[in-house]
C-alpha cells in the first residue's frame, strides 16, 4: 500500500506515483481532475478504482469530474470502488501467501520540510511491533485496546492515524469517521446547538496528536468561562489539587465525582483513554488533560510516529 496526501499538490503526487512503481490507484472522483492534470507523467499506473461522489452532492453534478473521468477511461482501467465490491462478493476464496517480516507493508508519502515528499516505509514487523506495544499498556485485558470506541479523525496518509484504523479493523472494535473540524461542538462548521462527533460518537478510546488535545482543554476553559468568572480559577485550583495528590499515588473521587464526571460528559461521558501522539506533549497539557477528564492513561512519548 501507499499513500499520499491530497494536498501535496500535483508535483507531489506524481512524484510519489512514479517513484513507488504502482499499477493501482485509488481516489476519490473528485480527485479525478487533478490526475487528469499530471497524466501525460505518470509512468506505471495501470488501472484506477475511484470512490464515486454522493449522488446527493453537488459535486456529483460538475461536468468537469465527468470530463476527468471519460478521458482518463480512455487510457486506463477505471471501475467504482462499489463495482469493485460487487466483483469481489463473486469471486471464491483462495488462499494467499503469509508476509515475511521484512517485507514492505506501506510506503507512506509526508510532506517533507524541503523538497519532493519524502517515503516513509513500514514493514510488517513494524506494524506488528506497534501493536504489541500498545497491548502492553494494559496486560489485564489488552485486547480491549481495539475493541473500546473511538473517532477516526487522523487521515490514512498519517502514519499513527493509519496504524491506528487498521489495527480496530484487525478486531471487533469500531470507529466513527470524523474530521478535526467537525470533532468538536465549537467548531466553526457546525451550526449553532449542534452536537460534535465526539459527543455522538461517545467513545471509550481517543487517539490524537497533541493539537487536538490542545484544543479539547481549549473547549473545557471556554464552557467554563461561559459559566461564570470563578469558574475558571477554581477549576485550576481543584485540577492542581488531584494532579498533585495523584503524583503521590492518591486519588481524588469528590472532585471526580463532582467535577471531572460532568466534564467527561461533555466529550461522550464514556471517555477511558487517550493515546496521543506525533509530536512531544507540553508536560502541563499532559497532566490537565489526564486529571480533567479522569482516564486511566494518556500514553505519549511515541514521537516522531510518522516518521518510523
Amino acid at each position: 500500500t501507499v499513500t499520499l496526501f491530497s494536498t501535496l499538490g500535483d508535483s507531489g503526487v506524481l512524484y510519489g506515483l512514479n517513484q513507488s512503481e504502482s499499477e493501482y490507484l485509488i481516489v476519490g472522483e473528485s480527485l479525478l481532475k487533478r490526475i487528469e492534470n499530471i497524466d501525460d507523467q505518470i509512468q506505471s499506473i495501470k488501472k484506477i478504482v475511484y470512490i464515486a461522489n454522493s449522488p446527493n452532492s453537488y459535486k456529483s453534478r460538475d461536468p468537469t469530474i465527468k470530463a476527468a473521468r471519460e478521458k482518463l477511461s480512455k487510457k486506463y482501467s477505471m471501475i467504482s470502488l462499489e463495482q469493485l465490491e460487487k466483483n469481489g462478493n463473486n469471486i471464491p476464496p483462495y488462499p494467499f501467501s503469509d508476509p515475511k517480516p521484512d517485507d514492505i507493508m506501506l510506503i507512506m508519502y509526508t510532506s517533507g520540510t524541503t523538497g519532493d515528499p519524502k517515503g516513509v516505509v513500514l514493514t510488517h514487523d513494524n506494524f506488528s511491533e506497534f501493536i504489541k506495544n500498545l497491548l502492553r499498556r494494559d496486560l489485564e485485558s489488552p485486547i480491549k485496546l481495539f475493541l473500546y470506541r473511538s473517532p477516526g479523525f487522523l487521515p490514512m496518509a498519517h502514519m499513527f492515524g493509519y496504524t491506528c484504523n487498521l489495527s480496530t479493523f484487525l478486531t471487533d472494535g469500531d470507529f466513527g469517521m470524523s474530521s478535526p473540524t467537525t470533532l468538536l461542538g465549537s467548531s466553526p462548521v457546525h451550526v449553532t446547538g449542534q452536537e460534535g462527533d465526539i459527543n455522538l460518537l461517545q467513545p471509550l478510546s481517543f487517539m490524537s496528536v497533541p493539537l487536538v488535545l490542545e484544543k479539547l482543554l481549549s473547549e473545557i476553559y471556554r464552557r467554563l468561562n461561559d459559566r461564570s468568572p470563578l469558574a475558571t480559577p477554581i477549576f485550576n485550583y481543584l485540577m492542581d489539587y488531584k494532579i498533585r495528590w495523584r503524583s503521590r499515588g492518591y486519588d481524588t473521587p469528590i472532585i471526580n465525582r463532582l467535577v471531572c464526571k460532568r466534564i467527561n460528559e461533555q466529550f461522550g461521558g464514556r471517555l477511558k483513554l487517550m493515546i496521543i501522539s506525533g509530536a512531544a506533549v507540553n508536560e502541563r497539557t499532559h497532566a490537565l488533560a489526564t486529571a480533567a477528564l479522569n482516564v486511566n492513561c494518556v500514553m505519549i512519548g511515541i514521537y516522531p510516529l510518522n516518521f518510523l
